[in-house]
């Protein structure tokens, strides 16, 4: 078949172009990779906004629910936490001759907490566990524990998170307590679900809210609390001020501790040592009250 000189003309331009395509490709290929080292090895800012403009999005568009503005004044409370080292009054490490000093025991601190950048978190308050012994166990603590502190909180102002399993293809472990249900559905306080979730994300939601501080309640002590992506390590890990309310929590036992609860115990002792300053739950209640 015979090419027309238009043919022609239009494969030899194809031609040409096919280097000045290479070209650009190669270009595109190392502007991306050079991009990537720079945000792995030196936080790049604008990886950083950009994660933080797609929570705003999230946020604006309903995942994410913007938690309320308190108008509470800030208030104090008494903390603990167990140290081998000696501590000053701030929870750093107390020196001498420049090098921290053994002084095992238990320190006191006197916190400032702001409702404008405080959110207490309640973790999987399920009623749905595939165990009636947990649900009867846990289920004590929700209804005479969590719930009576839900509302105090409710009423001074203090936004609340309740952490959960999304309930879409899930027969358990993710039906939250019927009082907290209502409470979400009249907006009184936030939900999120692990699923899709994961540290960054939960970080940069609560910096979003203008929140700096997290009271940790929920269950358990020894499990989710601490290991989850949304629990007390990763947030510490990401710069949150983290307290523990240990007596509105609890956690899984071994089969002779369900009763004096000494996993829940010895849990509490590990993470007032180094995650976690310990709240009082009656002071917190008080400081609740004393509006």
């Amino acid at each position: 078949m015979r090419l027309t000189e238009k043919k022609i003309t239009a494969l030899r331009q194809s031609v040409r172009a096919r280097p000045v395509r290479a070209i650009m490709l190669l270009v595109s290929l190392c502007i991306v990779f050079c991009y990537g080292v720079g945000v792995g090895f030196y936080q790049w800012p604008p990886f950083s906004v950009l994660k933080a403009g797609h929570v705003a999005i999230k946020t604006k568009l309903g995942k994410y629910q913007p938690l309320p503005k308190s108008e509470g004044a800030s208030f104090t409370l008494s903390t603990s936490r167990y140290s081998y080292f000696a501590l000053d009054t701030t929870g750093s490490l107390a020196l001498e001759k420049s090098l921290p000093y053994r002084s095992e025991g238990m320190y006191r601190f006197v916190r400032t907490i702001d409702p404008g950048k405080t959110a207490m978190i309640v973790m999987d308050p399920w009623v749905d566990m595939a165990s009636d012994h947990a649900n009867e166990y846990y289920g004590e603590i929700l209804n005479s524990r969590i719930i009576p502190l839900v509302r105090h909180t409710l009423h001074y102002g203090l936004p609340i998170i309740v952490l959960t399993n999304n309930p879409k293809g899930r027969n358990y472990n993710s039906k939250i307590h019927p009082e907290l249900e209502l409470l979400f559905a009249n907006g009184k306080i936030s939900l999120l679900f692990h699923q899709g979730l994961d540290d960054d994300g939960f970080a940069e939601y609560l910096r979003s809210q203008g929140v700096d501080s997290l009271i940790y309640t929920g269950f358990a002590s020894n499990m989710c609390l601490i290991s989850r992506q949304t629990g007390m390590i990763h947030m510490k890990e990401k710069g949150f001020r983290i307290f523990f309310v240990p007596e509105a929590s609890a956690a899984v036992e071994l089969a002779d501790t369900w009763h004096e609860q000494s996993i829940h115990e010895a849990s509490t002792k590990i993470i007032s040592q180094w995650i976690a300053e310990i709240i009082d739950y009656e002071e917190l209640i008080k400081a609740l009250n004393d509006r």
